[in-house]
């Protein structure tokens, strides 16, 4: 399987992290988008739901919220490597999700959406408050 498309989306994300100093992590930036430390943290949370759906054949959410102890940075690149680790070696064919049966490509996709969902809200909040986004992001996406 070729994962440089999710290599690409979760990299992407993850220059947040370098980016934005931590001290701007808890500062909210709109109604209803929260902030970046708590995005961060669903993030780590939902890559690790489809490594072990991956693992297992079953996406199990709400899964476990990393420890509030943990380096998060660190946390963020861990999950990258664990998860494209997980789709090179998944032995499934299929993942249970909810009352449906998804093939190992539709989660790809999933997983490839949910980091570009989350790019989008969180460069409109972080234009919004006046945060410099990651130079990557204006080059590519001619924010």
């Amino acid at each position: 399987m070729d994962i440089k498309g999710l290599e690409y989306a979760i990299g992407m994300t993850n220059q947040l992290s370098e980016t934005i100093s931590i001290e701007k992590w808890d500062e909210p930036l709109m109604k209803d988008i929260g902030t970046l430390r708590k995005l961060f943290v669903h993030l780590v949370r939902v890559r690790n739901i489809y490594r072990d759906g991956l693992e297992t054949g079953v996406l199990a959410f709400p899964g476990v919220r990393p420890q509030k102890s943990v380096d998060l940075k660190n946390e963020l690149h861990i999950s990258k490597e664990q998860l494209i680790k997980a789709f090179l070696s998944t032995k499934c064919t299929t993942v249970a999700f909810h009352d449906e049966i998804l093939t190992v490509e539709e989660v790809y996709s999933m997983a490839i959406q949910h980091e570009g969902i989350h790019q989008g809200q969180f460069a409109v909040a972080l234009q919004n408050k006046g945060i410099e986004l990651p130079p990557t992001w204006k080059k590519d996406w001619n924010l």
